[in-house]
């Protein structure tokens, strides 16, 4: 089962939010993060924590930022897939049927 994601929590973990916010600015602030959800996964942006709470998520499409938060993902992943031990992780998928082929002295004999 999954857990509900509570994409204002995560919000409101990297931005500032103004005293009196408007619908517009959520509306704003919720398509920025689906995006940032889409090219780095929801996993990864529930557990990012910033230094100092940015104005807007819009910040974090910034060039640099961007090159910084794509080291900061592979980093993420790479410690959270060595950490797991993979062995007790649920099958995916079937098993692959491979066929050998036989070698000359298999087939003529």
């Amino acid at each position: 089962m999954k857990v509900k994601i509570n994409r204002k929590k995560i919000i409101s973990n990297l931005v500032e939010i103004p005293q009196e916010a408007t619908i517009r600015f959520w509306q704003k602030e919720m398509t920025l993060l689906k995006r940032l959800e889409k090219k780095y996964g929801i996993d990864f942006l529930a557990q990012l924590q910033e230094e100092k709470k940015l104005p807007t998520l819009a910040f974090l499409f910034a060039e640099w930022k961007a090159k910084l938060l794509d080291i900061e993902h592979k980093e993420f992943y790479y410690n959270r897939l060595h950490k797991e031990d993979l062995s007790t992780e649920e099958k995916i998928g079937n098993d692959a049927q491979i066929k050998v082929k036989k070698t000359i002295k298999q087939f003529l004999s």
